[in-house]
């Protein structure tokens, strides 16, 4: 096997990334499921605020009607 610059370079990349590989993991998982959470709640305050934006103007709209 012939040893070249590269090789060297991607077995320094390998010995660094690897001790670090399952933290990296664990980091990615936590900041996915924390993104997922703020996405989950920011959809459910849209809904919200479309539902109590649509209840409003049924509102305004029987009020209408009763006068």
């Amino acid at each position: 096997m012939k040893v070249t610059k590269a090789s060297l370079k991607l077995l320094k990349i390998g010995i660094l990334i690897l001790p670090n590989f399952k933290t990296n993991l664990l980091f990615l998982k936590k900041s996915k499921v924390l993104y997922l959470n703020k996405l989950i709640k920011t959809i459910k305050k849209l809904f919200k605020m479309i539902f109590i934006g649509a209840l409003k103007i049924v509102w305004i709209k029987l009020s209408k009607l009763e006068l």
